[in-house]
């Protein structure tokens, strides 16, 4: 969860060190009033979906974008990230459903912050609300 607090507060887009710092507070605050077992399990939820987005990503870009460069091959593509995806999952079922709506409501925190910081300030709205210059 303090990698996506780290993106919120913009530390993530090189806008400095003292983001972190800011971020560093509120990843203490999230965490003060869970006990040590319940903010474990709810980073592990966290950790493994994230962990399926990228197996499911390199399993679509490798044959969607088979042009793409690659520094590093996956061995057994595409049965490790499918392992991958399944192992996590398995884990996930695991958890208790308590943390699931916590994280869901987490989650549909985040998605609110970012969605609400980048309306206003996306390069692309501000591409599309500035005047034509073409005739």
């Amino acid at each position: 969860m303090g990698a996506v607090v780290d993106v919120l507060v913009g530390a993530g887009f090189g806008q400095g060190a003292d983001h972190r710092v800011e971020a560093g507070f509120v990843e203490v605050g999230e965490g003060v009033p869970l006990p040590v077992g319940q903010a474990a399990e709810l980073t592990n939820i966290g950790i493994l979906l994230a962990f399926v987005v990228v197996c499911v990503a390199v399993i679509v870009l490798r044959y969607r974008r088979p042009d793409l460069p690659r520094t590093f091959r996956t061995p057994w593509m595409p049965v490790v990230p499918a392992v991958g995806v399944g192992f996590s999952i398995w884990l996930i079922t695991y958890l208790q459903w308590q943390m699931w709506v916590r994280f869901a409501v987490w989650f549909a925190v985040g998605l609110v912050i970012c969605f609400g910081y980048s309306y206003r300030r996306s390069e692309l709205a501000k591409a599309d609300a500035s005047p034509s210059t073409s005739p």
